[in-house]
């Protein structure tokens, strides 16, 4: 099945995260959307909490919904204080309106819905943040990718992994196969360069004010780098 995570991408690709990495997204994450102007945030497909932990110490409050309930066991097992969770389907949110100052969505966990399922999602967020409120998008970005297609092997953690990635249609479709276990993991999402990323999301009512490369607000997006990050701005026209 496509988008479900499986415990060796888990162990391979999540667990291996740096704390000194992680300490880096989150100070990026505090100096654009600093506590005092935005106290109550969503994390949008939380996993386990690898930025509430931090976020949270920072003093922001804090709602982390992730569909994955086993991550979400083990975000729980922190025990932190001003953060709830719940275990939902991102495409079934029912937020209250104008609830939240920001929204932040890491890691390209957006976009692997269908077109329906996507804007509807947007249209839960729209609805859900405060006037002003902001959200932070961390995805792939389409100009790398379209350069870097077809197979390759790799070793991580002395596992060999094969990726073999595609685009149709403006998808991404990533596939993953490890070597001597029989997960395997397919990942597709809708898939967005710099310039169509901010025309899509101002059909949303999301008015882009920041974007950035590499956790860094001295850097844009590039295509030499996989990963960008966009900051909108709920724009109240909608």
């Amino acid at each position: 099945m496509e988008n479900n995570y499986s415990k060796t991408w888990y162990s391979l690709f999540m667990d291996t995260i740096s704390s000194a990495k992680t300490n880096e997204e989150i100070e990026f994450i505090r100096s654009i959307i600093p506590t005092i102007s935005y106290p109550y945030l969503l994390d949008l497909c939380c996993g386990t909490g690898r930025h509430i932990q931090g976020l949270s110490q920072c003093g922001y409050k804090i709602l982390g919904i992730d569909s994955n309930g086993t991550a979400l066991d083990k975000a729980r097992e922190l025990n932190l204080p001003n953060v709830t969770y719940e275990q939902n389907d991102i495409f079934n949110l029912s937020l209250e309106s104008e609830s939240l100052n920001a929204v932040i969505c890491m890691w390209q966990s957006f976009g692997y819905g269908d077109e329906s399922q996507n804007s509807n999602l947007l249209k839960a967020l729209w609805h859900g943040l405060k006037q002003d409120g902001v959200f932070l998008l961390d995805i792939y970005n389409k100009d790398f990718f379209e350069r870097f297609l077809g197979e390759r092997i790799f070793e991580i953690s002395g596992v060999k992994v094969t990726e073999l990635k595609e685009i149709f249609n403006d998808r991404l479709k990533v596939t993953l196969t490890y070597e001597n276990t029989s997960d395997k993991d397919i990942f597709n999402w809708k898939i967005f360069s710099p310039i169509t990323i901010q025309s899509h999301m101002r059909e949303f009512g999301f008015e882009l004010i920041g974007s950035y490369s590499s956790f860094s607000k001295s850097l844009s997006p590039s295509s030499d780098n996989p990963r960008a990050q966009y900051l909108f701005r709920k724009n109240n026209l909608l």
